[in-house]
C-alpha cells in the first residue's frame, strides 16, 4: 500500500519524552532524513548504491543478482532482505532455484557479519503470513527460528544504538 502511495517513510508524530523506548522502526528509502525522536532503517533496493548510511539492502529478483557485486558491496552490519512474496507465483524450478539462492544469501550473510532478512513481502493484509508458515519457510532453508528472531532482535537493537551515538 505504502508503494501504491509513494510514502517512503511512515510515522506519528509523538509528545512523549525522547527517553522513552518505541516499538516502531521507520523504514526510509534511499536517503537519511533529520534525526528524530523514532529509530530509522535506511532501505535502498540497488546494490550498487550502498553507501554508508544503507541499513538495508532488498533484493527483488535473487536469479539476477551479480553474486560477484553482492561479494564486493557487502559491509559488516548491513542487511539483505528478500521477499516471500517474490517467490509465490514461481513454478516449481523456479522456486527451487529462489530457495537455493536464498539459501546462499544467508550463509553468505552469516559469513561476512551481514544480516539476513527474510520478509513476508505482503502488500495487502490478504498476502500475509502466518508465523507457523513462515517459520516452516525458515526451517526448510535451513534456518532455526529462535536463531533466526534472536539475531534479528539483536540487529536492530545494535542498529538502534548506533544511530543514537
Amino acid at each position: 500500500m505504502a508503494r501504491k502511495l509513494k510514502i517512503d517513510a511512515i510515522g506519528v508524530e509523538s509528545f512523549q519524552p525522547e527517553h522513552t523506548s518505541f516499538d516502531l522502526v521507520l523504514r526510509i528509502k534511499n536517503r537519511a532524513q533529520p534525526p528524530g525522536i523514532l529509530p530509522q532503517l535506511i532501505v535502498s533496493d540497488d546494490i550498487s548504491k550502498i553507501n554508508t548510511d544503507t541499513d538495508i539492502v532488498t533484493i527483488s529478483d535473487l536469479a539476477k543478482i551479480d553474486h560477484s557485486q553482492l561479494k564486493k558491496k557487502m559491509k559488516p552490519k548491513i542487511g539483505f532482505e528478500i521477499f516471500i512474496a517474490n517467490a509465490r507465483g514461481l513454478s516449481g524450478k523456479e522456486l527451487g532455484k529462489w530457495m537455493s539462492e536464498a539459501k546462499y544469501l544467508y550463509r553468505l550473510t552469516r559469513s561476512t557479519g551481514c544480516q539476513f532478512i527474510l520478509s513476508s513481502g505482503a502488500q495487502s493484509i490478504f498476502e500475509m503470513l502466518s508465523a507457523r508458515t513462515f517459520e516452516s519457510i525458515l526451517t526448510v532453508l535451513g534456518i532455526a527460528p529462535l536463531a533466526y528472531w534472536k539475531n534479528l532482535s539483536d540487529w536492530l537493537a545494535l542498529k538502534d544504538t548506533m544511530r543514537s551515538l
